[in-house]
């Protein structure tokens, strides 16, 4: 695992290391001892504001603000330790989601509302199991969905290393519906072009939420990803053809899984006192980039954590944590974003850290829908129930008296 980490942190830190070279002040909470987010002497750092890197010459200046940083975090529960381990490594805390909770003050316009979403505790579902489940609610984020917060992390790292000019820049990115929608938000906000390729089985009501947020959409005839029209491929020729272009390529970009481990997992530590308030995770993987975040931060901070995943129809990543080969059961399924055909870069980094999986059928998934409706109040979509249908299987493996994590990703009104 500290080798795929390690390639993940040195294809990010080539990434932004063209970009500025002085200090943020200012912090929340810290990076993590095992931090591997270093590559010689350059200490990359993502804040809310994009990526920085600290290097040898400005490292005296950080360990002094580290030093003041880990006194100030003495009494938040789950900072002590990264801010000590920060000190060592010589860098300055890190924000979470811009500069502090937004219960707390005013948002610095739209993207700075991508964050800080409650967490819930599903009460029907932890009497039933025996287990607190409780439930990361995305559906709350800006634009309504989990992919906001790379959608985020990535045009700001785009951002911060000149990929992307301020007012200027044309995003282009190939999405399954959510994605797309996190980029559109953020590039009306922010003033740039937004082109977006996705296949035909995505639901019209994404489709429409995505123009309406003025994003240029191209749907495609949905296709295996080996054909070479599948809207991923197409989405990045268009991008190599079209000048002052970025492409975002969430599949493989690192500032998806790194969105996660820098926000989502400090604030579910935060929001239930500590990272050993969670005993596991369960969740689907679409990108990657979700178990990947959360798994890797809760993980680094508490050697007893477990990560599962649940997989549906169509999708390879069971079989590939179990037999290393990805092969799907060569069914379909009703789900969107999940079930994917193929080995993702920030599945990589999750990959030897899964500590088993679970499969979930589109009935489970559709059932799980009306039981949190009608017992719960909450209106999500298909995937979003698969994680609690997950959450429910490892809440009977692991037995009563544990804490388990699952994730919301979106809202039913989607689909």
């Amino acid at each position: 695992m500290r080798s795929a980490f390690r390639s993940f942190s040195n294809a990010f830190n080539r990434q932004i290391r063209r970009s500025f070279s002085t200090a943020t002040t200012g912090a929340a909470a810290a990076l993590p001892k095992r931090s591997t987010f270093i590559a010689g002497t350059a200490f990359a750092v993502v804040t809310g504001a994009g990526a920085v890197i600290f290097t040898q010459k400005n490292r005296t200046a950080a360990m002094a603000e580290a030093k003041a940083g880990s006194t100030a975090a003495a009494s938040d529960p789950i900072s002590e330790a990264t801010a000590r381990a920060a000190a060592k490594l010589g860098l300055p805390p890190t924000p979470l989601t811009g500069s502090a909770d937004l219960s707390s003050r005013v948002a610095d316009g739209m993207v700075d509302m991508i964050g800080w979403t409650p967490l819930v505790e599903l009460k029907s579902v932890s009497q039933a199991t025996g287990c607190r489940i409780v439930a990361k609610c995305e559906f709350m984020n800006a634009g309504g969905s989990v992919k906001d917060r790379p959608a985020k992390f990535m045009i700001e790292a785009a951002e911060a290393d000149g990929r992307l000019k301020p007012g200027s820049g044309i995003i282009i990115e190939g999405t399954g519906g959510n994605t797309g929608i996190g980029l559109a938000l953020i590039a009306r906000a922010k003033g740039y072009r937004c082109i977006l390729t996705m296949p035909s089985n995505v639901s019209a009501e994404k489709i429409q939420t995505m123009k309406d947020f003025g994003a240029e959409v191209t749907v495609v005839p949905a296709v295996p990803y080996t054909d070479p029209n599948h809207f991923m491929h197409l989405a990045r020729k268009l991008a190599e053809s079209t000048p002052g272009a970025f492409f975002t390529n969430q599949f493989d970009n690192s500032a998806n899984a790194l969105a996660h481990y820098h926000t989502t997992g400090p604030e579910v530590a935060r929001q239930v006192g500590g990272v050993d308030k969670i005993d596991a995770l369960c969740v689907m993987a679409g990108t990657g980039g979700t178990i990947s975040g959360l798994t890797n931060y809760f993980k680094e901070r508490n050697a007893k954590f477990k990560s599962y995943l649940i997989d549906c129809h169509g999708s390879g990543y069971a079989n590939y944590v179990l037999s290393n080969e990805f092969k799907s059961d060569g069914l379909s399924t009703v789900l969107e974003g999940v079930g994917i055909s193929r080995k993702t870069a920030n599945f990589e980094l999750v990959k030897p850290l899964v500590d088993g999986v679970f499969w979930g059928s589109d009935r489970e998934a559709i059932e799980m829908c009306y039981y949190l409706l009608k017992h719960e109040g909450l209106f999500v979509g298909p995937s979003a129930a698969m994680n609690v249908v997950g959450a429910v299987k490892l809440a009977k493996k692991l037995g009563p008296g544990h804490t388990i994590l699952t994730v919301l990703c979106d809202g039913g009104d989607r689909y």
